[in-house]
């Protein structure tokens, strides 16, 4: 962890920096800081998407934690475990019902987010863009529009072509 005990003075801290044991004090002294913003304006779920802590994540989506809650920019966790390439969050939020068609105030679902998500191979050689990506079309049935390629969802050309930004 990246801060001391006595640093991690919030719900939000605690997920962000994984202290799962300061997390359960949180919820367990006021239940409903599970659903309550920060400062910021963001979720403690939010915070656990971003840094890929899926058992904060877990635990919070297991005390009520609102799986589709937006900031102020209309991002909810989904849209920022995309960002981060968080893939076993991602897996977590959907399995709890998170929307895929939740659009931020910029009209950008999960599958944009996911697609423009470039952060090369991972350690073991893998491309982040295209296991977000192939992790989505496990979970999602994206109709395409029509036969051609300009025509598809943005998840479809990303799977296709992450091999592109290696």
């Amino acid at each position: 962890m990246g801060q001391t005990k006595a640093e991690i003075n919030t719900v939000s801290k605690a997920c962000a920096y994984g202290d799962f044991d300061k997390l359960r004090e949180y919820v367990e002294a006021d239940p409903s800081c599970v659903t309550q913003p920060d400062e910021s304006g963001y979720t403690p779920l939010q915070w656990a998407a971003l840094n890929n802590r899926v058992a904060e994540a877990t635990f919070l989506l297991s005390h009520g934690a609102l799986v589709n809650a937006q900031d102020h920019t209309g991002q909810s966790a989904l849209h920022w475990a995309a960002v981060r390439g968080s893939l076993p969050v991602i897996e977590a939020l959907l399995r709890h019902g998170a929307d895929v068609e939740l659009r931020d105030h910029r009209g950008y679902t999960l599958a944009h987010v996911a697609a423009q998500v470039r952060t090369g191979p991972s350690e073991d050689n893998e491309c982040v863009t295209s296991n977000c990506c192939s992790c989505l079309l496990r979970h999602v049935s994206y109709p395409l529009k029509g036969s051609t390629f300009l025509m598809c969802r943005p998840l479809h050309p990303a799977s296709c072509l992450w091999w592109l930004w290696l």
